[in-house]
């Protein structure tokens, strides 16, 4: 369970949003539902969440953000898209550096706002 002060407790008034999406449960569920337009409007509200982050993580959560993308694309193209398993392969190869960011963004919430995104 996450513990968080109010942002008028002196944090990062960031530390907000970020715990609005812990976890991307939003994003998740509309992925699963196959809800295409859903899952691109929370990829948005996340990429301006990437956009506003601090400095210290701006650089992680661009890269969260822009591997996330890819992501929801492949995820909503369907298997009868050309490039599909081209496209797949360049994911996985991208999401295999996306833990170092997570790992930043993770210990940087822990601390600036007492946010646990694990």
């Amino acid at each position: 369970m996450a513990t968080v002060a109010s942002c008028g407790d002196g944090q990062d008034p960031w530390c907000d949003d970020l715990e609005s999406f812990r976890g991307l449960d939003q994003l998740s569920a509309a992925i699963l539902a196959g809800d295409g337009p859903s899952a691109r409007e929370q990829l948005e509200d996340f990429g301006r969440l990437a956009q506003d982050s601090p400095e210290e993580i701006s650089d992680d959560m661009a890269e969260i953000a822009r591997v996330l993308g890819e992501a929801v694309e492949v995820a909503m193209a369907g298997e009868d898209s050309g490039d599909i398993e081209n496209r797949r392969g360049a994911i996985n190869q991208s999401l295999a550096a996306v833990p170092r960011n997570i790992s930043a963004v993770s210990a940087w919430a822990e601390e600036e706002c007492g946010i646990r995104l694990d």
